[in-house]
């Protein structure tokens, strides 16, 4: 901590208990003008490239009365010129006079804890990016909050205050009221398989983005156009299955996620805009239904996506069936023992798709009853308990 944040917390309160008539009032604690600069008509934080771990706007006479932060407010080049994420602040407080936080205002990895002001109207895309706060408290003002507005890699817990006739949180998620958008889901939630908000009908840009923990993503019924890195850096996803009522993708929303089965239940296959493959992405498992298998096949599009189109039903049947004693695995009572080759990997669904356990080596796994299709390289096997 620096000299200043130990001043303001070691004098402030000794002001407080010195003066009781001070009680209520707004002190000034000015903070070094080198810092940070303001517009000509003090109405808009240009920079802010103070080192306190602690930044209290409603503090300073001057930034207790702006109402806009700029676009990079925080930005920081490092020893070779690149932007990086400013590194010192780590507690935010905004001013009460705060209406707009512009694009990228807060690119501060360290950032663990925001408090909104009431009054705040409206955020950019990338407001506050990558940070490691794991509450967010958003006021009712808060009305125009662009997709991708807040990225976090740690966020438990979303709040939305009372009376807003333009946010709420639905199982957990921030949901844009008026066009029916899931905004943001919390990043840090332990939940491998996630159930989301039923009346969404788009998942918005950055929505999912940095989540670690999601495995199986299911996007349900209703929902019609997922944005642009909606999945981007899902460090755990294995799985998306997207709904019949599919018709937009913009790209591909999971840029940067080790995704390897895709489930397409649309049997138009969706308008993807545009239709550029990023580098790095591997061409995965692509199921569709059966009757529009032909439709995906002949996209040049999604050839290059998918290094296998096949129908979804597969999932549930036998694709090639072996002798027992030929089989890289066998049940012994409810326990399934895996006997994988060298560089394999094998992955358990169970009937509705959703993976269970991925292994690349050989191992062992207890089952309850039911049906499970056991996938080992290119083979398919159906299981029943």
């Amino acid at each position: 901590m620096n000299q200043y944040n130990r001043l303001h917390r070691i004098i402030l309160p000794i002001l407080f208990l010195l003066s009781p008539s001070l009680k209520g009032q707004v002190i000034d604690l000015a903070l070094p003008s080198e810092s940070y600069s303001v517009s000509p008509d003090g109405h808009t934080l240009w920079t802010w490239k103070g080192m306190n771990a602690t930044l209290n706007m409603s503090l300073d006479p001057v930034l207790r009365g702006i109402d806009t932060i700029a676009s990079g407010a925080t930005y920081y080049l490092d020893s070779l010129g690149h932007v990086a994420g400013f590194p010192f602040l780590e507690e935010l407080l905004l001013p009460p006079t705060l209406k707009h936080i512009a694009s990228g205002a807060f690119y501060c990895p360290y950032l663990k804890k925001i408090s909104f002001n009431s009054g705040l109207e409206s955020l950019e895309q990338w407001a506050l990016f990558d940070g490691i706060y794991t509450e967010l408290h958003l006021p009712s003002t808060l009305r125009d909050y662009a997709e991708g507005a807040i990225v976090g890699r740690a966020i438990n817990e979303i709040h939305v205050a009372e009376g807003s006739e333009y946010l709420s949180v639905q199982d957990r998620c921030l949901v844009d009221l008026r066009h029916r958008t899931l905004l943001l889901y919390p990043s840090g939630t332990l939940e491998a398989q996630p159930s989301l908000p039923t009346e969404v009908i788009r998942i918005g840009r950055y929505a999912f983005a940095m989540s670690p923990y999601v495995t199986h993503l299911q996007i349900l019924k209703g929902v019609t156009s997922i944005g642009q890195d909606a999945f981007r850096d899902c460090s755990s996803l294995i799985t998306l299955d997207l709904p019949g009522t599919i018709t937009q993708l913009e790209g591909l929303p999971w840029v940067g996620s080790p995704l390897d089965t895709l489930i397409i239940r649309s049997v138009f296959p969706p308008h993807v805009e545009p239709q550029t493959i990023p580098l790095g992405i591997h061409p995965l498992h692509l199921y569709v239904p059966q009757e529009a298998i032909h439709l995906y096949t002949q996209s040049p599009f999604w050839q290059k996506v998918a290094r296998r189109i096949e129908s979804i039903s597969d999932l549930e049947e036998v694709r090639m069936a072996l002798p027992s004693e030929h089989r890289p695995y066998r049940l012994v009572g409810n326990t399934l023992m895996l006997n994988l080759p060298t560089n394999s990997t094998a992955r358990l669904y169970d009937k509705e798709g959703t993976l269970l356990k991925q292994w690349t080596s050989s191992a062992s796994y207890t089952l309850s009853q039911g049906v499970y299709l056991l996938q080992i390289g290119n083979e398919s096997y159906k299981i029943t308990l």
